[in-house]
Parts: structure tokens; C-alpha cells; sequence
């Protein structure tokens, strides 16, 4: 579990914006890749006051990195945005 805030906007087809607070993140890495679960609420915007769960697993491109001083920078892959 994380103890960090993060913060999102989201910008929706129709020209309406979102502002989402991330205060839960669950991560755990099962050989080394991140599956990830983030949820907050919707705090202005379209939405407002709704609660949100971003599922998804993110994969690191280069797995050889994480054998260097430097480590991996970037780990990148799908999720999904569920406004509940």
C-alpha cells in the first residue's frame, strides 16, 4: 500500500475536465512487474464526488536495466479508469 496522493486531470471527449485524487495504490510486483491498483475520488469537475479505481499492469521495457546502479526509469502498460 502506498502512503502517497497523486493527482490526475482528465480531459473527456466532450470538452469537460475532471480533477482526480489518487490516496490508495496498491503495487505489488510478481517477478518484477508492477500490477497496480489506484483509487481516490473525483474532487472537482465532472464526477465530483464519485470514487475511482485505475486497474492495470505495467511492464518494464527493459528488464536487463534492473541489474544496473541506474535501475529502471520507466515502466509503461494498460489500465483502465472505472468511476464507480
Amino acid at each position: 500500500m502506498s502512503g502517497s496522493v497523486t493527482e490526475e486531470r482528465i480531459t473527456w471527449n466532450t470538452g469537460e475536465q475532471s480533477t482526480v485524487m489518487y490516496d490508495l495504490g496498491v503495487v505489488p510486483q510478481p517477478v518484477g512487474e508492477a500490477v497496480v491498483l489506484a483509487g481516490g475520488r473525483v474532487v472537482s469537475g465532472k464526477f465530483k464526488g464519485r470514487t475511482v479505481l485505475s486497474p492495470g499492469a505495467q511492464i518494464t521495457i527493459n528488464p536487463l536495466q534492473c541489474a544496473t546502479a541506474k535501475g529502471v526509469e520507466l515502466i509503461t502498460g494498460p489500465s483502465t479508469l472505472e468511476i464507480l
